[in-house]
């Protein structure tokens, strides 16, 4: 049995996907920055996920998000099903769009983490060599300027969306300031979040030793169907988290491996028992079976 995911209300996540074989299929053209724009803000509107800030590259996607309900399962569902549907019709294609492992969930347990991971997001292009600086990525991108503002974004004009299309016309993206960080103001952040960037892409420069950058023309050039040469770490769908560099990190990571290890038991558990026919419930945190089964699940601890 794969070990489940514990969905809980008010987490803040970094969700990563890949594409089928590691394939070009996100390459930035212009129709998939338009594409991710409606998809994001339609499944934000569908689900209360709150958008932080994320990238697009070619082969992948990184997103933080704050899920405020536990719905961060049906907000990423909403957004790699339609971005496949769509996706394929414009590339003329009929296989699988995404990679079958699912979704890489990754819990960020301290303001520092949700900054660790934007910034690590939003340099991407340029930690893979492809741009000499990740604002020139021509992909979809929080670029610091974006951090904490909202505007509206129209329906793309696409294969599979037509005119006569049932999906709305608009929808607001909105790309949220972090509950992490207080009452600070989206300006405030926007230059925190800057200054972390520059110190990382000084890093990125110093560690490629002169070695040219792809540039946008190549990347462009690159056919949706071919691989990168590079080969990459295998990504695990099991979730995971991390908490950024603070002084209590062992700690937590401690405690919150406890807390996964203890939901796993309580779910192998009732696994175990719907099966033999025994009475069960899944503990708290559990989403398939609640949501898609509805079997008894137990509530959220009272507090106090």
């Amino acid at each position: 049995m794969t070990p489940p995911k514990m969905i809980r209300p008010a987490c803040y996540w970094m969700l990563t996907r890949r594409t089928l074989n590691r394939q070009f299929l996100l390459r930035p053209d212009e129709w998939v920055r338009g594409l991710f724009d409606y998809a994001l803000a339609r499944a934000c509107d569908k689900t209360k996920v709150e958008l932080v800030g994320g990238v697009v590259m070619s082969t992948h996607y990184h997103l933080i998000v704050y899920d405020p309900l536990g719905e961060v399962p049906r907000f990423a569902r909403l957004l790699d099903e339609l971005v496949a549907r769509a996706g394929n019709a414009q590339r003329e294609r009929r296989d699988y769009f995404w990679e079958s492992k699912g979704l890489k969930y990754t819990q960020l347990l301290t303001p520092e983490a949700v900054e660790q991971e934007l910034v690590y997001a939003m340099t991407n292009p340029q930690k893979d060599g492809l741009v000499a600086r990740s604002s020139a990525w021509p992909g979809w991108l929080s670029r610091v300027g974006t951090l904490g503002t909202t505007r509206v974004v129209q329906r793309p004009k696409l294969v599979f969306i037509r005119e006569e299309s049932t999906l709305p016309e608009s929808f607001e993206l909105r790309l949220s300031v972090p509950k992490t960080h207080g009452e600070m103001t989206a300006a405030a952040f926007r230059a925190r979040i800057a200054k972390a960037m520059e110190k990382r892409e000084g890093k990125l420069d110093a560690a490629r030793e002169g070695m040219p950058y792809l540039g946008v023309a190549k990347v462009l050039g690159c056919e949706p169907t071919a691989t990168p040469t590079k080969e990459e770490e295998l990504v695990s769908p099991i979730p995971s988290a991390t908490v950024g560099a603070v002084e209590r990190a062992g700690e937590l990571l401690e405690a919150y491996r406890a807390v996964v290890n203890g939901f796993r038991a309580l779910y192998r558990s009732a696994y175990r028992a719907l099966h033999r026919g025994a009475p069960f419930c899944f503990p708290w945190g559990t989403y398939h079976w609640s949501v898609f089964g509805n079997l008894p699940t137990a509530t959220a601890p009272q507090s106090g």
